[in-house]
């Protein structure tokens, strides 16, 4: 039984793998040459309470975030959103592939940020509205997609409350899906990525974002 169990387990991590490769066409090579595998042993990112916003509150696990009503009673710290309810992960990647599965309700905005992003500003500090972060904002049912300013509605809607992200430095790509059954991919930038990038969350009311699962993508 439990040699059935294992082997089991071992399908399904390589059809996630198999489907996520799919999905991104992230590679040139011929498909025969090509392997993806994730990595387990990288440790789940954490949320970052000293660049939390007086407006979130982080759980005590630091995978979860959640908008509130009245400013909590955060210390001064140079690292804080003061104008925008948006926080960062503490841990920012400079390479390579990574995965990231959260899982979001309500009026969100998952968001992939340079670590340098202004804290104080209004559009300076605010996910997608400036040149070093993108991102996926979800508000009554619409999707929107920004960038340094930009702008997009996307004709698709969300059947599940589950949003991947994916960062690939060589690749120079910032994908969002939907996990449902299948990944199915909302958006795409092609910038050219420098770190340390980091996980960025923007809540409104009502929202909570959690942090479900992280994975390094290695190409061998």
């Amino acid at each position: 039984m439990a040699k059935q169990h294992v082997a089991l387990s071992l399908v399904v991590f390589l059809v996630t793998a198999l489907t996520l490769y799919i999905c991104t066409s992230w590679y040139n090579k011929p498909k025969e040459q090509e392997t993806v595998n994730f990595n387990p042993h990288i440790p789940n990112l954490k949320l970052s309470v000293d660049t939390a916003s007086p407006l979130v509150q982080v759980s005590d696990d630091l995978l979860s975030a959640e908008r509130v009503a009245d400013k909590l009673p955060y210390p001064p710290h140079p690292a804080r959103f003061l104008n925008r309810p948006q926080i960062l992960t503490a841990q920012c990647v400079t390479s390579g592939t990574h995965y990231w599965e959260l899982e979001a309700e309500g009026y969100w905005e998952i968001a992939v940020a340079h670590e340098n992003i202004n804290r104080t500003g209004r559009s300076e500090s605010s996910f997608g509205m400036n040149k070093v972060s993108w991102s996926l904002t979800h508000k009554d049912g619409d999707l929107f997609a920004y960038h340094n300013l930009e702008k997009m509605l996307l004709s698709k809607s969300l059947q599940y409350k589950r949003v991947a992200v994916t960062v690939g430095f060589q690749e120079g790509s910032v994908f969002f899906f939907e996990v449902g059954t299948k990944l199915r991919q909302l958006h795409m930038f092609t910038p050219q990525l420098s770190g340390p990038l980091c996980l960025g969350l923007g809540l409104y009311r009502p929202s909570k974002v959690t942090i479900l699962k992280t994975y390094k993508v290695d190409k061998v």
